[in-house]
C-alpha cells in the first residue's frame, strides 16, 4: 500500500569518491542519505518509503557542509536533527544505538545485538543496520563481524561471501556490483576514521 504524501523533502547531491551522494531533509531534519543510488531511485525511495514529495535544490544546507567536513577528515561528530519516517520499532532502536558508536571505533554485530536486545538477535541487527536510511551520519559502517571482517548484509546478500568470491572484479551483475560498492564504501569510511582492518 503506498504511503500518503504529506510533506516535501528537499534533496541535493554532493560529489565524492564514489560518485554522487544524495541527501534529503525536511523542515524537521535529515530523512534520507544514499551513497549508492541514482537520482531517480532516490526520488522513488523518498516517495515510497518516506511518504515525501521530492524537490531538488541546489542550495546545500548545514548537513551537507557537515558531510563535506567529515569526508575531508575535519569533522568527527554530526550535529543534525533527524526526521526518519521509515523503519520498525526494532530498527529504530538499532539506529539509535548506532549513533552512540564513537568516531574511529567499531563494534561487532553481536555486541550491537547485546546493546539492543541480546546476542541471539545478531542477524536481525545486521538486517536493521543494512536498512539504515541515513548511513554515515547514523554510522552503520562502524559495525563489523566479531572476527574483524567487514561482513554484514546489503540487499539481502552476505557481503563476506561476495568479497570471497569476486575479489576486485568490477565486472559483476548489477546486484553484486552494488553490494561490492557498498563494501568498498564501508572500507573507505572506516579507513577515513583511522580504523585498522
Amino acid at each position: 500500500m503506498p504511503v500518503a504524501m504529506s510533506d516535501t523533502a528537499r534533496y541535493f547531491s554532493i560529489p565524492w569518491k564514489f560518485g554522487k551522494m544524495f541527501i534529503a531533509t525536511t523542515d524537521k531534519g535529515i530523512c534520507r542519505l544514499s551513497t549508492n543510488t541514482t537520482r531517480r531511485e532516490f526520488e522513488k525511495e523518498l516517495k515510497e518509503l518516506d511518504g515525501l514529495e521530492p524537490a531538488e535544490t541546489k542550495q546545500i544546507p548545514e548537513v551537507g557542509r557537515q558531510l563535506e567536513e567529515y569526508l575531508a577528515g575535519e569533522r568527527k561528530i554530526f550535529d543534525v536533527e533527524f526526521d526518519i519516517r521509515t523503519g520498525t520499532g526494532f530498527q529504530k532502536k538499532v539506529w539509535h544505538q548506532l549513533r552512540k558508536i564513537p568516531y574511529g571505533v567499531t563494534i561487532s554485530y553481536q555486541e550491537l545485538a547485546n546493546l539492543v536486545a541480546d546476542a541471539g538477535y545478531s542477524r536481525a541487527v545486521g538486517s536493521a543496520n543494512g536498512k539504515n536510511p541515513v548511513g554515515i551520519i547514523v554510522p552503520c559502517h562502524r559495525v563489523i563481524r566479531k572476527n574483524g571482517g567487514l561482513g554484514g548484509y546489503a540487499g539481502g546478500i552476505e557481503i563476506e561471501k561476495i568479497r570471497q568470491n569476486v575479489g576486485d572484479n568490477s565486472n559483476l551483475g548489477s546486484r553484486y556490483s552494488n553490494v561490492y560498492k557498498f563494501l568498498c564504501i564501508k572500507k573507505f569510511l572506516l579507513k577515513l576514521e583511522g580504523v585498522e582492518l
